[in-house]
């Protein structure tokens, strides 16, 4: 079993409690702003219980919701924010080098389109897409996100989201996080086959006796911080730059394993973060007063319909134990206009002015978690070219520090695991001497709708003068000097992600138009040639005796 340690005098695990301890209480106020929003906007997502806390799996968590289009709502603006950056059916990235000539020489762009077919291959196996989704879900909702990408024999990388609630995270001085606690229930049984029997707390071994529950779960925390003991001279994992630790928080005093890590296994994500803050905020933390007033509204309209609709009444005692209010039921009894069955009061609401109010709250809700931006195609099947350029130029104005926050924080050292994982598994192709020889370092260039949306901006202004230089150069063809087209065509094939087959390359360009001024060369001498033949033909048929232009010009050259 892992060796217990003594830290300043307490067991390592009761210090990592402590420290647990304070992380949950600097995590208290974002958990009751997290909870409403689960709440409200989330149901099922988050887990805000008391820690350790025995909790029904699959119970209800609707209690509060009159309404489900925030719901609906901030499911459409996840799915949108997946399709837009990482379309699991397309293309959505592709592996190059630093040096851009280097990446376009044909063995190097082979190996790199190779690789980069084998990444978007492979990355599905793990379940990569699932947890984006279930990322960008919490990332509108609570502001902060987490996921984990761990190496995985069949799999390459297996990836796992953690909800909110389950992590507790601090930050470095310089705004990163490097220490995370996660908080895990496990089954007896996958604690067992995970960590070993021997190294269960009594409580979990009891789980297997005859009388036990192998199924019954557990708390395990998962902590993951620098390693102060790192040591680059040693290849064993728990000499690696983060330390990785395994423990019971409850029933046992020692760790279960220990372990490293050469990279922080964690990817931590926020929307937008307020000075030295280590948690987000997000669009479900800010729509909240229109959740909650829409919902108001909603149990108003459904008071006000079933009250129109089968009003509160008052009676004559004669007809005390008579009265039969079903549809179709006749009651009887003696009465007269003054003291028959009516209304206790008037039940007219104003319905279409609620049903208004709603609508506009509805609507704010949606624009919020950008549904306009992601369902614009889906409401406007007419659109226009121009109207489509227009919505895109908005995407990338409205959701471009979105993108760049989750390249940032989620894909890049998402990316580079997995490429580090595929290295270890085999599943790399073949790499070129050059490739090793620049240092094999790769770059990742994102190619999603979202990114080029981006990138478009760029792309329109240098159409634009393009398209003014040329239209002045009908006039002044002196103009079209100020303007390199090749430049143009290929920072546009780069942006809209064209095959790298489609555009050649300078050098392949440069041997086109050598080889086209050469066939013009020889053709012009051809030409030539044929004018001289021709012309010493002409001249063979001259009358030279006569008297004639020819003969005039041949006597003043024979005067000279």
């Amino acid at each position: 079993m892992p060796a217990a340690r003594q830290i300043d005098g307490k067991s390592e695990v009761k210090l990592y409690e402590q420290h647990r301890g304070h992380l949950n209480l600097d995590r208290s106020a974002y958990n009751a702003h997290g909870k409403e929003v689960s709440e409200y906007i989330l149901p099922g997502w988050g887990d805000f219980s008391e820690d350790g806390e025995k909790r029904q799996e699959g119970e209800k968590k609707h209690a509060v919701i009159y309404d489900g289009e925030p719901a609906r709502a901030i499911e459409i603006g996840a799915a949108g924010l997946r399709a837009g950056i990482t379309p699991p059916a397309q293309k959505w990235l592709k592996l190059t080098m630093p040096d851009p000539d280097l990446s376009a020489w044909g063995p190097v762009r082979r190996f790199l389109d190779d690789l980069t077919d084998r990444f978007l291959r492979t990355l599905p196996q793990g379940g990569f897409y699932n947890v984006m989704f279930a990322n960008f879900m919490e990332d509108l909702g609570f502001g902060t996100y987490c996921s984990m990408g761990t190496r995985d024999p069949k799999r390459i990388t297996l990836w796992t989201h953690i909800t909110a609630g389950r992590y507790w995270i601090s930050r470095n001085y310089q705004g990163d996080v490097d220490t995370l606690y996660r908080s895990m229930r496990m089954t007896a049984r996958a604690m067992r086959d995970r960590f070993g029997e021997q190294e269960l707390s009594q409580a979990v071994q009891n789980c297997f006796n005859s009388s036990g529950n192998p199924f019954d779960k557990h708390q395990v925390v998962h902590l993951v911080q620098p390693n102060q003991k790192f040591d680059p001279d040693k290849a064993d994992n728990q000499s690696m730059p983060w330390e990785s630790v395994h423990y019971e928080p409850i029933n046992n005093d020692r760790v279960l394993r220990r372990s490293g890590f050469n990279s922080f296994p964690y990817q931590v994500g926020t929307y937008y973060l307020i000075g030295d803050e280590d948690y987000g905020r997000g669009p479900g933390q800010a729509v909240l007063p229109d959740v909650k007033t829409l919902f108001e509204y909603g149990k108003a309209g459904i008071k006000g319909t079933h009250k129109s609709i089968d009003p509160p009444v008052v009676a004559d005692e004669t007809f005390k134990g008579k009265l039969r209010l079903l549809p179709g039921g006749v009651s009887f009894g003696k009465t007269d206009k003054a003291s028959g069955v009516r209304a206790i009061y008037d039940v007219t609401p104003d319905m279409v002015t609620l049903w208004n109010a709603i609508k506009d709250l509805r609507a704010q809700v949606a624009k919020r978690f950008f549904n306009d931006l992601f369902i614009f195609l889906l409401q406007n099947a007419n659109a226009t070219a121009t109207e489509i350029l227009k919505r895109d130029q908005e995407k990338a104005l409205l959701l471009g520090p979105l993108v760049d926050r989750v390249k940032v924080d989620m894909l890049d050292p998402g990316a580079q695991r997995h490429l580090d994982n595929m290295m270890d598994a085999g599943a790399m192709p073949p790499i070129p001497p050059e490739v090793m020889r620049a240092g094999g370092v790769l770059e990742i260039e994102y190619t999603g709708e979202l990114v080029r949306a981006q990138k478009m901006a760029g792309v329109s202004s240098m159409d634009q003068i393009v398209s003014t230089t040329l239209n002045a150069a009908q006039q002044v063809p002196e103009v079209a000097d100020n303007i390199d087209l090749d430049v143009w065509v290929r920072k546009k094939g780069n942006v809209l992600d064209v095959p790298a087959e489609l555009v050649r390359t300078p050098e392949t360009v440069q041997q086109i138009r050598q080889s086209r001024a050469q066939e013009q060369q020889e053709r012009m001498k051809q030409e030539q040639a044929l004018a001289a033949v021709q012309a010493a033909r002409e001249l063979s048929r001259a009358d030279t005796e006569g008297k004639n232009a020819l003969t005039d010009l041949a006597g003043a050259m024979g005067n000279e």
